[in-house]
């Protein structure tokens, strides 16, 4: 065997300090699920200052469209460059955004700050990188479970903080947080995380990287005008088509070189094919509960569906869902690396479904739009463990960042476009009320209805997820899916001897 394939193929040990690496992973993956989430507790407050809400949408979309092209960078450049510099100057970024927010009064200036907070899009898949570069294979499903639960409780410190500072402050503050708490946590994986010990082999593709981002911008602001020059105009269709050619575009470049920083390929392999497929329908609409349920709970009672209450207690009403979640990632973490994630998908999906078919048939009391958002709570929490474990069973170790990346990269995408989706959705029936302009009863129906539709798409798309053979290691799953390197863009058949190490048998010809 060679020293290549024995590194290959053996366990981490178990890290000196592995308690203090865990603590700036989690502070750090706190930073980006504080960011993701502050925002929806003061949409209330915006909608009632600037009458806009296709433009308040974008508070959304751009944080995710920057989001998504950092995490296609910053996860292939954490492979290779090393995943605690890399980390280290996505948190800069990010605070970097929310002092641009916070010092801002114009809503395109505040959008732009939002988008640069989308730096930190890269935070999760660098700490998934992390956590199994620094420890044994044994634990790494319950660490990246740890790291999946705190984006669930992260999103609800956001909920809960970010009301308060709302109601006892102003929609600055949660900008002020923000930075603040990515300072925190730059220190401390500064001091607490060790230097990265495995480079990826290949080249940075710094133009697939982020070509795609500005055909996703024009196609939805293209999308954006069929509310102010009728859908199926030519105002509406030439930045859609022109956004769509782009996007083309980027898919042949990316499978056309050998090495692409955003390997689209890897979507060939049936079980990361099938679980992106299902992460992405989430992202359109499952994911947007924040953008629908908490605005509803918020606008005023004289709107029809708004149940009137503050932006401090929408985010407590939030809170259980965020407890719930945090306590299903680790638990599913644990069942995925004993049994497979097949199985927490499942149940994630079926959950979802359930929730949003909750919201659009019974949406008319606090505590019943609650109960739905609990569920809902649940369900990504679930999903958050799934998604990564199936992943990393299939990829190859060496572009395990990548990988992951390339699933945040489709959620934040997907997430953008679904932000965008819906902010159309929700200005399609309107009511001004106290000066703002709010989705009414008709609105809100549209909404549930559709991402109900989805869901239940999503929870049938996950049956086509393989099952996890009972025998075998860890190590052997990976070998029989190819982890070795690539050559010319291509991945490469293990040798026999790596075979023969885990105790699998060659296949005949």
């Amino acid at each position: 065997m060679s020293e290549a394939e024995a590194r290959t193929i053996q366990d981490n040990p178990p890290p000196r300090h592995g308690w203090a690496i865990m603590a700036a992973l989690i502070l750090a993956e706190l930073v980006s699920s504080f960011e993701a989430s502050m925002i929806y507790v003061a949409l209330k407050h915006f909608y009632s200052i600037f009458d806009d809400p296709i433009g308040i949408g974008w508070l959304l979309t751009g944080f995710m469209l920057v989001a998504s092209a950092s995490a296609a960078v910053g996860g292939r450049l954490g492979d290779l460059f090393g995943r605690k510099r890399v980390l280290i100057i996505a948190l800069a970024l990010a605070m970097g955004g929310s002092v641009l927010s916070a010092m801002s009064s114009d809503l395109l200036w505040i959008a732009i700050g939002r988008a640069c907070q989308g730096f930190a899009g890269p935070i999760l898949p660098l700490c998934y990188g992390m956590v199994r570069e620094y420890f044994p294979r044994s634990s790494t499903p319950t660490n990246i479970g740890i790291v999946a639960a705190t984006a669930s409780a992260g999103g609800g410190v956001g909920f809960i903080g970010g009301g308060m500072l709302v109601d006892h402050g102003s929609w600055r503050m949660i900008f002020v947080a923000s930075a603040l708490l990515a300072g925190l946590a730059i220190v401390a994986v500064a001091l607490l995380v060790p230097r990265s010990r495995q480079f990826a082999a290949g080249k940075v593709d710094w133009i697939g990287g982020i070509m795609f981002v500005p055909g996703i911008t024009i196609f939805l602001f293209g999308l954006g005008f069929g509310e102010e020059h009728g859908w199926g105009s030519a105002e509406q269709l030439w930045p859609m088509v022109a956004g769509g050619a782009i996007l083309a575009g980027w898919l042949f470049y990316e499978l056309k070189i050998p090495y692409p920083l955003i390997d689209v390929r890897m979507v060939l392999d049936k079980q990361i094919g099938t679980t992106l497929s299902i992460m992405i329908i989430l992202a359109l609409g499952a994911m947007h509960v924040g953008q629908v349920a908490l605005v509803m709970l918020q606008q005023p009672v004289a709107t029809g569906p708004g149940l009137g209450v503050s932006a401090t207690l929408a985010g407590l009403l939030h809170s259980p869902a965020s407890v719930v979640g945090a306590l299903a990632a680790p638990v599913c973490g644990w069942y995925a690396g004993r049994h497979g994630g097949r199985g927490a998908m499942l149940l994630a999906t079926a959950s979802a479904t359930i929730a949003w078919t909750g919201l659009a048939c019974a949406h008319h009391s606090i505590w019943l739009v609650t109960l739905w958002i609990l569920i809902s709570g649940f369900s990504m929490g679930a999903m958050m463990a799934a998604v990564p474990n199936l992943i990393v069973e299939a990829a190859p170790e060496g572009r395990t960042s990548e990988a992951t990346g390339l699933a945040q990269i489709g959620r934040k995408i997907f997430m953008a476009i679904g932000a965008q989706v819906v902010a159309i959705a929700l200005a399609s029936s309107t009511v001004r009320v106290e000066g703002g302009s709010f989705p009414d009863e008709r609105a809100y129906d549209l909404t549930y209805t559709g991402i109900a539709v989805l869901c239940a798409m999503a929870f049938l798309l996950s049956f086509r997820l393989p099952r996890r053979t009972p025998s075998g290691p860890a190590d052997a799953r990976e070998l029989q899916r190819g982890d070795v390197e690539a050559v010319g863009g291509k991945p490469t058949l293990p040798t026999l001897t790596s075979v023969r190490a885990c105790g699998l048998r060659a296949r005949p010809k």
